[in-house]
Protein backbone atom coordinates (compact mmCIF):
# COMPACT_ATOMS: atom_id res chain seq x y z
CA UNK A 1 0.00 0.00 0.00
CA UNK A 2 1.49 3.33 -0.96
CA UNK A 3 0.39 6.35 0.41
CA UNK A 4 0.77 9.61 -1.93
CA UNK A 5 1.08 13.78 -1.42
CA UNK A 6 2.13 15.66 -3.98
CA UNK A 7 3.63 19.21 -2.07
CA UNK A 8 3.12 21.38 -5.17
CA UNK A 9 -0.39 20.49 -4.29
CA UNK A 10 -2.66 21.79 -1.98
CA UNK A 11 -3.98 18.39 -0.26
CA UNK A 12 -7.44 17.67 1.74
CA UNK A 13 -7.11 16.26 4.45
CA UNK A 14 -9.10 13.10 4.54
CA UNK A 15 -12.69 13.27 6.69
CA UNK A 16 -12.33 11.04 9.54
CA UNK A 17 -13.20 11.22 12.98
CA UNK A 18 -11.43 8.26 14.79
CA UNK A 19 -14.12 7.30 16.97
CA UNK A 20 -14.50 4.00 16.17
CA UNK A 21 -10.58 3.58 16.97
CA UNK A 22 -10.99 5.28 20.40
CA UNK A 23 -14.01 2.97 21.58
CA UNK A 24 -12.06 -0.09 20.13
CA UNK A 25 -9.19 1.18 22.08
CA UNK A 26 -11.38 1.71 25.48
CA UNK A 27 -9.08 5.01 25.98
CA UNK A 28 -12.31 7.06 25.93
CA UNK A 29 -12.77 7.61 29.75
CA UNK A 30 -9.36 9.11 29.81
CA UNK A 31 -9.89 11.26 26.93
CA UNK A 32 -12.64 12.88 28.59
CA UNK A 33 -10.48 14.50 31.12
CA UNK A 34 -9.38 17.20 29.27
CA UNK A 35 -7.89 18.93 31.73
CA UNK A 36 -5.24 16.01 32.31
CA UNK A 37 -4.89 15.35 28.59
CA UNK A 38 -4.25 19.10 27.82
CA UNK A 39 -1.40 19.38 30.96
CA UNK A 40 0.54 16.36 29.38
CA UNK A 41 3.92 16.84 27.89
CA UNK A 42 5.72 14.92 26.06
CA UNK A 43 7.74 12.44 27.90
CA UNK A 44 4.49 11.94 30.03
CA UNK A 45 2.36 11.23 26.71
CA UNK A 46 5.07 8.43 25.57
CA UNK A 47 5.01 7.23 28.92
CA UNK A 48 1.07 6.77 29.32
CA UNK A 49 1.53 5.29 25.90
CA UNK A 50 4.46 3.10 26.24
CA UNK A 51 2.55 1.69 29.56
CA UNK A 52 -1.07 1.13 27.31
CA UNK A 53 1.00 -0.78 24.57
CA UNK A 54 2.37 -3.21 27.76
CA UNK A 55 -0.65 -4.02 28.96
CA UNK A 56 -2.53 -4.96 25.77
CA UNK A 57 0.85 -6.92 25.00
CA UNK A 58 0.86 -8.77 27.78
CA UNK A 59 -3.07 -9.84 27.53
CA UNK A 60 -2.42 -10.55 24.02
CA UNK A 61 0.46 -12.95 25.34
CA UNK A 62 -2.24 -14.55 28.06
CA UNK A 63 -4.58 -15.06 25.38
CA UNK A 64 -4.76 -13.92 21.63
CA UNK A 65 -6.69 -10.57 20.87
CA UNK A 66 -9.52 -11.05 18.55
CA UNK A 67 -8.57 -10.56 14.65
CA UNK A 68 -10.61 -7.38 14.62
CA UNK A 69 -8.86 -5.63 17.36
CA UNK A 70 -5.51 -5.86 15.60
CA UNK A 71 -7.29 -4.91 12.19
CA UNK A 72 -8.98 -1.76 13.68
CA UNK A 73 -5.47 -0.51 15.14
CA UNK A 74 -4.18 -1.31 11.66
CA UNK A 75 -6.78 0.98 10.29
CA UNK A 76 -6.03 3.95 12.35
CA UNK A 77 -2.83 4.20 11.14
CA UNK A 78 -4.20 3.81 7.69
CA UNK A 79 -6.75 6.52 8.10
CA UNK A 80 -4.08 8.67 10.23
CA UNK A 81 -2.01 9.27 7.17
CA UNK A 82 -4.64 9.95 4.84
CA UNK A 83 -5.31 12.91 7.66
CA UNK A 84 -2.63 14.42 7.19
CA UNK A 85 -3.23 14.85 3.11
CA UNK A 86 -1.64 11.77 1.55
CA UNK A 87 -3.80 9.58 -0.56
CA UNK A 88 -3.86 5.97 -1.16
CA UNK A 89 -2.40 3.95 -4.23
CA UNK A 90 -2.25 0.73 -5.21
CA UNK A 91 0.90 0.37 -7.63
CA UNK A 92 -0.88 0.83 -10.74
CA UNK A 93 -2.01 4.33 -9.48
CA UNK A 94 1.77 4.91 -9.12
CA UNK A 95 2.49 4.94 -12.62
CA UNK A 96 1.20 8.29 -13.09
CA UNK A 97 3.85 9.42 -10.42
CA UNK A 98 6.72 7.71 -11.72
CA UNK A 99 5.88 8.68 -15.17
CA UNK A 100 6.91 12.81 -14.52
CA UNK A 101 10.43 13.73 -14.68
CA UNK A 102 13.04 13.55 -11.93
CA UNK A 103 14.67 11.25 -10.03
CA UNK A 104 13.53 8.64 -7.87
CA UNK A 105 15.09 8.17 -3.62
CA UNK A 106 14.18 5.54 -1.40
CA UNK A 107 14.96 5.41 1.67
CA UNK A 108 14.50 2.37 4.03
CA UNK A 109 14.29 3.60 7.04
CA UNK A 110 15.97 1.58 10.23
CA UNK A 111 14.62 -0.19 13.74
CA UNK A 112 16.06 -2.23 16.28
CA UNK A 113 13.67 -5.13 15.85
CA UNK A 114 15.10 -7.64 13.25
CA UNK A 115 12.05 -9.20 11.76
CA UNK A 116 10.55 -5.57 11.15
CA UNK A 117 13.98 -4.15 9.58
CA UNK A 118 13.64 -6.83 6.86
CA UNK A 119 9.90 -6.83 6.23
CA UNK A 120 10.50 -3.19 5.99
CA UNK A 121 13.85 -3.91 3.51
CA UNK A 122 11.09 -6.67 1.57
CA UNK A 123 8.72 -3.62 0.66
CA UNK A 124 11.20 -2.26 -0.52
CA UNK A 125 12.46 -5.33 -2.92
CA UNK A 126 8.53 -5.25 -4.03
CA UNK A 127 8.02 -2.22 -5.22
CA UNK A 128 11.85 -1.82 -6.87
CA UNK A 129 10.77 -5.22 -8.71
CA UNK A 130 7.64 -3.92 -9.70
CA UNK A 131 8.36 -0.15 -10.70
CA UNK A 132 10.65 -1.30 -13.79
CA UNK A 133 12.55 2.08 -13.67
CA UNK A 134 15.90 3.42 -11.91
CA UNK A 135 15.80 4.08 -8.18
CA UNK A 136 18.37 5.45 -5.44
CA UNK A 137 18.39 3.30 -2.53
CA UNK A 138 19.48 4.42 0.54
CA UNK A 139 19.48 2.56 4.37
CA UNK A 140 19.15 5.06 6.51
CA UNK A 141 19.05 4.27 10.78
CA UNK A 142 20.00 5.75 13.78
CA UNK A 143 22.67 5.48 16.26
CA UNK A 144 21.21 3.30 19.12
CA UNK A 145 23.44 4.76 22.07
CA UNK A 146 21.76 7.90 21.91
CA UNK A 147 18.51 6.20 23.03
CA UNK A 148 17.92 4.91 26.26
CA UNK A 149 17.31 1.13 25.60
CA UNK A 150 20.49 -0.59 24.86
CA UNK A 151 21.47 -1.38 21.22
CA UNK A 152 20.30 -4.79 19.48
CA UNK A 153 20.92 -3.96 16.07
CA UNK A 154 24.07 -2.19 16.11
CA UNK A 155 24.33 -0.51 12.55
CA UNK A 156 20.87 -0.65 10.95
CA UNK A 157 22.04 0.63 7.98
CA UNK A 158 24.29 -2.05 7.43
CA UNK A 159 21.86 -4.82 8.36
CA UNK A 160 19.56 -3.89 5.99
CA UNK A 161 21.87 -3.45 3.31
CA UNK A 162 23.19 -6.73 3.89
CA UNK A 163 19.80 -8.24 3.85
CA UNK A 164 19.14 -6.53 0.53
CA UNK A 165 22.00 -7.27 -1.51
CA UNK A 166 20.84 -11.20 -0.93
CA UNK A 167 18.11 -10.93 -2.52
CA UNK A 168 19.88 -8.05 -5.40
CA UNK A 169 22.57 -11.06 -6.16
CA UNK A 170 19.47 -13.35 -7.42
CA UNK A 171 18.09 -10.00 -9.46
CA UNK A 172 20.45 -9.42 -11.73
CA UNK A 173 17.90 -6.79 -14.12
CA UNK A 174 17.16 -5.58 -10.43
CA UNK A 175 20.75 -4.68 -9.71
CA UNK A 176 21.35 -2.70 -13.28
CA UNK A 177 18.13 -0.54 -12.42
CA UNK A 178 19.40 0.51 -8.67
CA UNK A 179 22.35 2.27 -7.20
CA UNK A 180 22.70 1.18 -3.90
CA UNK A 181 24.37 3.89 -0.89
CA UNK A 182 24.46 3.03 2.76
CA UNK A 183 23.95 5.41 5.20
CA UNK A 184 24.37 5.43 8.68
CA UNK A 185 22.53 8.51 10.42
CA UNK A 186 24.52 8.98 13.99
CA UNK A 187 23.15 11.40 15.69
CA UNK A 188 19.28 10.64 16.19
CA UNK A 189 17.34 8.62 18.79
CA UNK A 190 14.06 9.30 16.99
CA UNK A 191 11.77 9.63 13.83
CA UNK A 192 12.25 13.49 14.03
CA UNK A 193 15.70 13.82 14.85
CA UNK A 194 16.17 11.14 11.86
CA UNK A 195 14.37 13.10 9.28
CA UNK A 196 16.46 16.39 9.99
CA UNK A 197 19.56 15.00 9.71
CA UNK A 198 18.61 12.83 6.39
CA UNK A 199 17.47 16.41 5.06
CA UNK A 200 20.56 17.86 5.32
CA UNK A 201 22.57 15.38 3.77
CA UNK A 202 23.96 15.09 0.27
CA UNK A 203 21.24 12.97 -0.96
CA UNK A 204 18.76 15.53 -1.20
CA UNK A 205 20.99 18.42 -2.03
CA UNK A 206 21.54 19.30 -5.39
CA UNK A 207 20.72 15.44 -6.21
CA UNK A 208 18.04 15.55 -8.86
CA UNK A 209 15.27 14.00 -6.73
CA UNK A 210 11.90 15.21 -7.15
CA UNK A 211 10.29 11.62 -6.01
CA UNK A 212 11.15 10.77 -2.05
CA UNK A 213 9.82 6.94 -0.98
CA UNK A 214 10.38 6.58 2.49
CA UNK A 215 9.73 2.74 3.18
CA UNK A 216 9.09 1.71 7.25
CA UNK A 217 5.94 -0.40 8.79
CA UNK A 218 2.76 0.75 8.66
CA UNK A 219 2.08 1.58 12.22
CA UNK A 220 5.39 4.01 11.65
CA UNK A 221 3.86 5.83 8.67
CA UNK A 222 1.40 8.05 10.66
CA UNK A 223 4.44 9.68 12.49
CA UNK A 224 6.41 10.19 9.81
CA UNK A 225 3.76 12.26 8.01
CA UNK A 226 3.21 14.12 10.90
CA UNK A 227 6.90 14.69 11.37
CA UNK A 228 7.16 15.22 7.75
CA UNK A 229 4.62 18.37 7.47
CA UNK A 230 7.62 20.70 8.72
CA UNK A 231 9.48 20.16 6.19
CA UNK A 232 7.12 20.48 3.33
CA UNK A 233 9.29 23.57 1.95
CA UNK A 234 12.34 22.89 2.78
CA UNK A 235 11.81 19.34 0.38
CA UNK A 236 10.38 21.42 -2.23
CA UNK A 237 13.15 23.95 -2.04
CA UNK A 238 15.51 20.93 -2.29
CA UNK A 239 13.51 19.67 -5.62
CA UNK A 240 11.31 16.99 -4.09
CA UNK A 241 7.94 17.35 -5.63
CA UNK A 242 6.10 14.00 -4.22
CA UNK A 243 6.73 12.08 -1.04
CA UNK A 244 5.62 8.36 -0.98
CA UNK A 245 5.13 6.68 2.15
CA UNK A 246 5.62 2.72 1.68
CA UNK A 247 3.83 0.59 4.33
CA UNK A 248 5.82 -3.15 4.91
CA UNK A 249 2.12 -4.76 5.99
CA UNK A 250 -1.33 -4.25 4.71
CA UNK A 251 -3.61 -2.05 6.87
CA UNK A 252 -6.65 -4.46 6.42
CA UNK A 253 -5.04 -7.96 7.46
CA UNK A 254 -3.15 -9.71 10.35
CA UNK A 255 -1.09 -11.79 7.75
CA UNK A 256 2.60 -11.53 8.34
CA UNK A 257 4.08 -9.47 11.36
CA UNK A 258 1.05 -7.66 12.72
CA UNK A 259 0.17 -10.81 15.29
CA UNK A 260 3.79 -10.99 17.02
CA UNK A 261 4.63 -9.67 20.20
CA UNK A 262 6.79 -7.04 19.38
CA UNK A 263 4.79 -5.86 16.53
CA UNK A 264 1.50 -5.36 18.16
CA UNK A 265 3.57 -3.69 21.36
CA UNK A 266 4.66 -1.06 18.79
CA UNK A 267 1.72 -0.53 16.66
CA UNK A 268 -0.03 -0.09 20.48
CA UNK A 269 2.13 2.63 21.19
CA UNK A 270 1.98 4.30 18.39
CA UNK A 271 -2.04 4.21 18.13
CA UNK A 272 -2.22 5.45 21.99
CA UNK A 273 0.68 7.69 21.04
CA UNK A 274 -1.36 9.78 18.39
CA UNK A 275 -4.90 9.63 20.34
CA UNK A 276 -3.19 11.41 23.21
CA UNK A 277 -1.92 13.98 20.66
CA UNK A 278 -4.99 14.33 19.29
CA UNK A 279 -6.68 14.39 22.41
CA UNK A 280 -4.42 16.83 23.84
CA UNK A 281 -4.50 19.27 20.61
CA UNK A 282 -8.68 18.84 21.13
CA UNK A 283 -8.31 19.94 24.87
CA UNK A 284 -6.47 22.88 24.52
CA UNK A 285 -8.61 24.46 21.34
CA UNK A 286 -11.96 23.98 23.41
Amino acid sequence: MYYVKHLTCSSLAHSWEPSRALTTLDFTPLLHRSQLVASMDELRRKALADAAAAAITQVHTLAPLPEDYIIELMNYCHFAVQDVGYSVETHDGLEPVLSTGGGNLLVVMGCQNLPLLHARVNAAIRLLSAAGMTFEVVFAGFNPSAGAAPARIINEAKEARAYFDEYVQKDPGLKMRIGLRQWTETESADTRGNIRHFLDSPFLNGAGTSRLFLVSSTFHLMRIAVELESYSSELLAKGVATVVLVGAESPFTREGMQSRKEYLRSLAFEVYYDVLKRAGRKAATS
